[in-house]
């Protein structure tokens, strides 16, 4: 329960409330990003491991590693779009449900005429929003990584040899 005596007080609270709520967003968004790009590059190498034998292929029949380059790329991209969509519309519900929280802030003496009854509790909802910039910027900053990571993983599947590869 938070407490207020004037207007003035609300506002000062709810300006602290969003400064230490805009400080752990960016903590939590580095933190993501590079839990993220790890994940990306653990989960890309599993799948070259995986799929070894089907690059092998694709090297004995005449691919060239630009062409194996590109397949790695191009899957890696796609799946970055895909997370990006899911990031955005994630993001969208996460704010509507933080939206729908209250709290219960104490309204005393000197805001409301105080007829005998004490102090009046009021809800006030939190300022949750989604900016068009904060979006923006998380997409590009997730389509990048996960082509860069993607890019690295494909280097490293595009220098496979056709016959060790068939070989495990």
């Amino acid at each position: 329960e938070i407490s207020a005596l004037t207007e003035q007080s609300i506002v000062q609270v709810m300006g602290g409330i969003a400064q230490v709520s805009d400080r752990f967003a960016g903590v939590a968004a580095l933190v993501a990003l590079l839990g993220g790009l790890l994940l990306t590059g653990v989960t890309l190498n599993a799948g070259i491991q995986l799929r070894a034998r089907e690059i092998g292929v694709m090297k004995a029949i005449g691919w060239q590693a630009h062409d194996v380059i590109k397949l790695f790329v191009t899957e890696g991209i796609a799946l970055s779009l895909l997370g990006v969509l899911l990031g955005i519309l994630l993001g969208w519900l996460s704010t509507l449900i933080l939206g729908q929280i209250s709290i219960d802030m104490t309204l005393l003496a000197g805001t409301t005429p105080d007829f005998g009854t004490g102090a009046e509790t009021s809800p006030a909802t939190l300022p949750a929003q989604l900016s068009l910039n904060a979006v923006l910027i998380a997409s590009f900053t997730a389509l990048i990584s996960g082509s860069l990571a993607s890019w690295f993983s494909a280097r490293r599947a595009a220098q496979l040899k056709p016959a060790e590869a068939l070989r495990e």
